[in-house]
């Protein structure tokens, strides 16, 4: 799903972004950190969770509203 939005004013903060974006997660089996980025281009509830490939959930990570930004998930296997 990508969502655009045109902002009509010459203030633009790069800061901010101008789509939803869930960014690629690249994981490695030898470091059990993963980094989930996303950008919110606008005040949004966010849940971030983790489904199987049957579509099942695995894990419910979070549940937040967040202001416009970019954000990084760290996620610590266990």
């Amino acid at each position: 799903l990508e969502i655009h939005y045109v902002n009509m004013s010459d203030d633009v903060d790069p800061r901010i972004p101008i789509i939803f974006e869930l960014h690629p997660v690249f994981l490695n089996p030898f470091n059990p950190i993963a980094i989930i980025r996303y950008d919110i281009p606008k005040l949004s509830d966010v849940n971030l969770s983790v489904y199987d490939l049957r579509g099942r959930l695995v894990i419910k990570l979070m549940n937040n509203r967040f202001k416009p930004s970019r954000y990084n998930y760290r996620c610590i296997s266990s």
